[in-house]
């Protein structure tokens, strides 16, 4: 649930991250009631429960546009064979044009080799740089 909660974090949070990098992310917790019905049931009751709250990033990513707050940069990489990837292309479809949201796909499931592949991708994205820099200069 890293990459949700990557998503979910910088969307509630926006003055606390620049960055919000997510992983294979689900972006729609509802579809976890066709996978894991009680796993998802424990975490959130029901899936009408999601729909308008925090828990829902559709509606909280509105919200946050609404606020007029500034907005953390977000990157999302998925693999083209992962389950989650029609609803990671569904929610960059949808944000791409209002938020600053970069997309990486490329073959890949749902597993740690793909994570370990694309880590690094996340790493250049982040501008580590300029902090060490600011960090050797005090």
């Amino acid at each position: 649930m890293g990459g949700y909660g990557a998503l979910k974090l910088g969307i509630s949070c926006p003055e606390r991250f620049s960055r919000v990098a997510a992983l294979s992310a689900m972006t729609k917790p509802e579809g976890l009631f066709d996978n894991l019905p009680d796993a998802a049931a424990t975490i959130w009751g029901s899936r009408e429960e999601i729909k308008g709250t925090v828990n829902d990033l559709y509606h909280s990513m509105e919200l946050l546009l609404k606020s007029g707050k500034q907005l953390p940069e977000f990157y999302l990489i998925c693999g083209t064979e992962d389950f989650l990837y029609e609803d990671d292309m569904e929610f960059y479809t949808a944000w791409k044009d209002r938020v600053n949201l970069t997309a990486h796909w490329e073959p890949g499931i749902h597993e740690w080799g793909f994570w370990d592949r694309n880590i690094q991708r996340v790493l250049d994205w982040l501008p580590l740089s300029a902090k060490q820099e600011s960090q050797e200069g005090k």
